[in-house]
């Protein structure tokens, strides 16, 4: 079993300014992007407003966000440099450059000798998982001090992309 635990003082104090400012636009996770709750009658469309059922079997259904109602916020790990969880606001900079990352504990290039060992035993390729936000205000009404994320049992179930 991995856990990882992201500080949550330091959640509300890196990311929740960027969620909470009126300009913030959010990108559609993958997890988003094939949620049919997302959707207008709730059934994920495609670019021609179809959905998987009124497709033809010859034709490749792709999913297109920009028929979604509204794009969620959520938080997404990611694992390109140790493990760090960011919003899911649209930037042409990384979180990493524009300082809006909250890096897991013991995943931390910056603090941790063992990091890239450590991440690499966990998962070796690219990983992304997206966290919806009532997962970090559970948390915080637990008084809890870490979100903490059970990567086993989410990579297990199928959600991680």
């Amino acid at each position: 079993m991995t856990i990882l635990a992201f500080d949550i003082a330091e959640i509300n104090r890196v990311i929740k300014p960027e969620m909470m400012a009126k300009d913030s636009v959010f990108y559609p996770t993958t997890e988003h992007v094939f949620d049919g709750s997302n959707y207008p009658g709730g059934m994920v469309l495609n670019a021609e407003g179809l959905t998987r059922q009124q497709c033809s079997e010859e034709t490749h259904f792709h999913p297109d966000h920009t028929k979604m109602k509204a794009v969620p916020k959520a938080l997404v790990i990611v694992n390109d440099k140790g493990f760090y969880i960011h919003a899911n606001v649209k930037s042409d900079m990384n979180p990493i450059r524009r300082g809006t990352a909250v890096w897991a504990k013991g995943y931390n290039p910056i603090v941790d000798d063992n990091w890239e060992r450590s991440t690499r035993n966990v998962y070796s390729g690219v990983l992304s998982i997206t966290i919806e936000i009532k997962e970090l205000v559970e948390a915080i009404k637990s008084q809890q001090e870490y979100l903490t994320i059970d990567l086993s049992e989410r990579l297990a179930s199928g959600r991680a992309a």
